[in-house]
This record gives C-alpha cells, structure tokens and sequence, in this order.
C-alpha cells in the first residue's frame, strides 16, 4: 500500500509541485496482499466458459470477467474492440479491480499503437472502492438513460484510479465522485470531444455528486481536455451546505473548451500549472465562455502559476450566482487576450482586500481598469483597489518575477518627483532647461510636448515653455517668481523673464546689473563680487563680471545716501557706483560707471538680437 503523507517533486515551468505519491503509483493500494490477487485475461477471440485465469484462455468480455474475479485481482485486456454490457448497455465493476489495457503505464496524451476499447454504450459503472482504470480507449457511451459517461461512479466511493486513458466520443467522459479516504487520481488521460447529446453533453470531468456525500480528496494532473462543447472540468454541485474540497487541478491542457474548470460549492481548491486556452466556442449549457469560473459558495480557492490567454469571454469569472465566494487569491497568472475582461468579478468575495497580485495581464502597465488609469492590458472588471491587484508581473510567466513597483500613477510618488510610466518607479522632478520626456502609459500623456498640466507634475519649477517644450520660461516669457525663469531672473518692471543677473550662477555671458540683486545674486565661492554685492565693502579686487574694478574707497556703515568716500557706501540695497560729491575719486568712478553701463546695455541688445 502507498504509505500515507509521502510525495514525490514534478518539474513544471520550472516550478516544482508536490504531488502525492498515490499519483503516481496508481495501482498500488488494492487492500489486499499480493498473494491472494490473482491475474485474469481477457481477449476479443476468447471464451466466456472459464475463470478467465489462463492467459493462453482468456474470456470475452468484460462483465464476464468481473463476475470471475475476485477483490484484488488484475484484469489483463488485450487490444481489441470491447461493447458488450447489461441489458442496459452498462459495464458494472463491484470489486477492487485492475483494469489494464494495451497501453498500461503509457501516457495517453501522445501515443500510439494498438489499444483495448470499452465502447459499451451505456458506460462503465464503479460502485466500489479502489478500482483502477490504466491503459484504455473508452468511447461511445452515448445512452441518455445513464447520461453517457465513459466510466461513472457511484456516490460515497473512495480512491478510484483512472491513469493513461483515452475518452472520446461519448456524451461526457468521466462522472467524479470519492469519499475522501484515499485520494481519487485522474492523470495522464486524453479527453477528446466528449459532445454527444445528453443531459451532461460535452464535459470531460463532470460531477454534481447525484447523492448525499460531497467529492473530497481528488487529484487531477496531467491530463489534456480537448474540444468540449461545455467544460473541461466542473464541478457543479450547488448545495449550499455541503462542500466538495480537497481539489487539485494541476499541469493540465485544456484547450478549445467552451470553459476550462468551473466549481461551485467549492472548499480548499487549487488550480496551478494549467495551460488553458483558446475558449472560443460558447457552452452548450448557456452563459459565458469563461477559462476558470468560481460560480458562487466557493472558499479557499488558488488559482496560480496557470496559462490562460484567448477567449471570446472571460478568463476568470468569480460570481455570486449560488452564494458569497471568499478568500480568493490568484497568482503569477498570464491573463492575456480576453474580449471581455481577464477577470471579471460579478460579486466581490466577502474578504478584503482580494488578493490577485502578481498576474501578467499582457502589458508592463497591468490590467484596464479605473484604479489603474494608465493600464492598457486585458479588463480587470469589477470594484477593486489598486492594493487588490498591485504589483503585476511586468512579462509573462514562466521567467518574470513579481516587482514591487514604486508608483503607478503621479499620486504614489513624494512630493518633487512623478510617475516613470514606462518603469513604475518615483523619478525626480526636471530642472529648468530640461525637456519634456515622452514615457509611454503616463496620464496626462507625457509625449514630449509641454502643456501647463505637463509643467507642474515634471519640472521643479511647476512650469515648462511651450516654444521649446523645455522647463522653465525662456528670455521674454511672462513670468510672476524668478524660479520660473531659466535665467533665474523675473523682472518685477516688465513681468517677463530677462538675462541673467550679474554673477547670478544659473546665468554665464551676457547679463544685467540686477537693480535689487538680493541675496544670491552673488558670486558665490568666488572672491569677487559683483557691483551689485549687498556687503557694500567695494575693497580692491571686487569686480563686476564683465565689469569695470572699482576704485579703493572707504565702505560706510550707513545708508546709500552717506557718502563715505572713495567707492560703494552700501548696506544691501541697489548697485552703488559711488559714495557721495566729497568723493575724491567721484570723476573717476562716473566715468567707470558710464562705461559699465553702457557695455552692458550694449551686451543686452546683442543678446535680445540672436
């Protein structure tokens, strides 16, 4: 018997899953030793007139075999085509048997070679625990008495084994129930077109228990559903009391499927590393093409590391259509390429916040939806906050990680930086002069051209020119603070941006004396100062830029208007060219003044000229 709690590690996408041994080691677990089992044969050219245990005479058919066997047995069936039942069509298994077909222990999903077919028309019946289904074709269960199903099994038992099958053809594939002592395991079969008419048309896997015992303790892995007119998966009991639980949906294919897996009812579910794809064809059932439905009274549920991309309808739909779902969570998801929404929440579930972060929704700005203004990748519908769903991956699964991003709009960002679009991250606010960026995804767009919307989220100034689309106002742009100006300089007279103020460090070349320089228009860490310094102390040396030296003079304590000798008698106030008429140098500094003066205007006209 496979011992209990052990597991063994599959690769997939580079992720590993644990999968419980029994998934693997399929035909063990029979409850009896091996030397009470014994080996049965069945063959297309046998007899039903013997025990069926010489292989060299095997018997005919299977419900003749079973009747020969006893609990424990292995039933060898050799390739060949197998149709006869009861007088209703059906195959009914009442031991702990194994069935082994041609194909015994090779994958369905891509072989060949001969195959042992089960094609009674009103399907296999398990009404006991622990029977094993390997190596088969099973088709064209198609009775609508027993509603078509390849191999269904009766409510209430436990650890049945369906591994390495083929279902095609028949109105549905498998009818899923186990008690939940041993694991039921559904792995390495091939669901091909399960559509024929019936009251479960067109599912591969299908359940809504048909009695009173919920469906607990089921894995199905590995498998590939293809081309099924309602679902691949459902499990559909609505009982609003009793839960199936226990459900793990692992690293199968489903693809060109009116819907991949949908549960109601549902408790401790897990769906990961699914491929599921193209649902392009609308469900025979009625509603929606939906790759995975969480259909109401649902709790517990993951949804991670899947594939879902393309459909005509939703790639998950969570609905409140039987009860309140709860505690949700979905991850490292490709969602991409649904013509209605990625996911869709009809009703949110009743914890907060949801938890759907880490998903790739086609594009590095998230998903479409109001609390992501700048989102352009498939619909997330609903009421969601951005915590719901940030972060998203920024490429697809398998090789992108789920970054912590700085910022999706403006408003994430502190105070002096905005949004980078294009890489989720808080950038500092450009200084006067730079342009206006483009970045891809940014509301307002972010194109390159300034608007005054533009200017304030980028430029430290607040502000950008619209002749050049740089921050900052050029020379001449109206202007009401100097920070405005590129030159610093916001003439308080004209109300536009002027030249840069002598020895004003945002400036360089051509400038004005400054009538009121204040404190800053100043040269700073060099030596020399300006006419315009507020110190007032004109010592040698102290030389206008571009200007002319001052004489030697005495630097009064007192106002402008005390003259104090040769030079600048000065406490702050405007550029001072000379103390007062007892100053013995008076002629001397007139005429340096006038020919200061009359350079700079000649500067400035230059300058206003180019």
């Amino acid at each position: 018997m496979t011992a209990e709690g052990q597991f063994v590690s599959i690769m997939f996408r580079s992720k590993a899953l644990r999968i419980p041994m029994g998934a693997v080691l399929a035909t063990a677990a029979m409850g009896v030793s091996a030397a009470q089992a014994a080996d049965r044969y069945v063959a297309e050219t046998g007899s039903d007139t013997t025990d069926c245990s010489n292989g060299a005479a095997p018997c005919e058919t299977i419900l003749y075999v079973v009747d020969q066997s006893v609990a424990g047995d292995t039933v060898h069936v050799a390739a060949g085509m197998y149709t006869a039942g009861d007088a209703f069509g059906v195959v009914i298994v009442d031991k702990a048997l194994t069935f082994l077909g041609a194909q015994a222990g090779v994958d369905a999903r891509n072989r060949i070679g001969a195959e042992s077919i089960l094609a009674a028309p009103g399907g296999t019946a398990v009404v006991t625990d622990n029977v094993v289904f390997d190596g088969f074709t099973i088709q064209d269960s198609t009775i609508p008495f027993w509603t078509g199903f390849g191999i269904w099994m009766v409510n209430g038992i436990d650890g049945t084994q369906i591994v390495n099958n083929i279902f095609q053809n028949n109105t549905a594939g498998i009818s899923l129930n186990n008690l939940g002592t041993t694991q039921a395991v559904i792995q390495h079969n091939l669901f091909l077109n399960n559509n024929e008419p019936g009251s479960a048309q067109g599912k591969g896997i299908y359940t809504d228990r048909g009695g009173p015992v919920p469906v607990s303790n089921v894995l199905i892995n590995e498998n590939s559903f293809l081309g099924h007119e309602a679902a691949a998966i459902a499990f559909a009991s609505q009982d609003p009391i009793l839960f199936d639980s226990n459900i793990t949906v692992s690293n199968n294919l489903m693809d060109n499927n009116a819907r991949g897996v949908y549960f109601y009812s549902t408790q401790n579910a897990t769906v990961t590393g699914n491929t599921i794809t193209n649902t392009v064809v609308e469900p025979v059932t009625g509603g929606i093409a939906t790759a995975i439905g969480l259909f109401g009274a649902n709790s517990n549920i993951t949804v991670d590391n899947n594939i879902i991309e393309t459909g005509i309808g939703f790639g998950i739909r969570i609905g409140d259509f039987l009860a309140p779902n709860s505690s949700i969570q979905m991850h490292d998801n490709n969602i991409v390429g649904f013509a209605l929404a990625g996911v869709q929440i009809d009703d949110p579930p009743l914890d907060s916040p949801r938890d759907l972060t880490c998903n790739w929704w086609g594009d590095p700005s998230g998903p479409t939806n109001p609390a992501n203004p700048s989102g352009t990748g498939d619909v997330l519908g609903g009421d969601f906050d951005l915590s719901d769903f940030k972060p998203w991956l920024l490429g697809p699964e398998p090789d992108a990680q789920c970054q912590q991003l700085s910022c999706v709009v403006d408003s994430d960002c502190a105070a002096g930086n905005f949004c980078d679009t294009s890489s989720f991250m808080c950038t500092p606010q450009l200084s006067n002069g730079k342009p206006i960026p483009t970045i891809p995804g940014h509301t307002p767009p972010l194109d390159g051209t300034c608007t005054e919307e533009v200017g304030a989220i980028v430029c430290v100034s607040g502000v950008c020119d619209t002749s050049d689309d740089l921050c900052g106002f050029a020379f001449g742009h109206a202007c009401t603070a100097s920070p405005e100006c590129r030159s610093n300089n916001c003439n308080m007279d004209t109300g536009l941006c002027d030249l840069p103020c002598c020895g004003n460090t945002y400036g360089g070349g051509d400038c004005v004396i400054c009538e009121d320089a204040g404190p800053g228009n100043d040269a700073g860490a060099d030596a020399n100062a300006d006419a315009s310094d507020a110190s007032g102390d004109a010592t040698p040396g102290n030389t206008p830029i571009e200007g002319t030296p001052q004489e030697p003079g005495n630097a009064g304590n007192g106002s402008p208007a005390q003259p104090s000798g040769n030079g600048n008698s000065s406490s702050g106030g405007g550029c001072q060219m000379s103390g007062g008429a007892s100053n013995a140098g008076f002629t001397m500094a007139a005429s340096l003044l006038a020919m200061t003066v009359a350079g700079a205007v000649r500067r400035r006209q230059k300058t206003v000229r180019s």
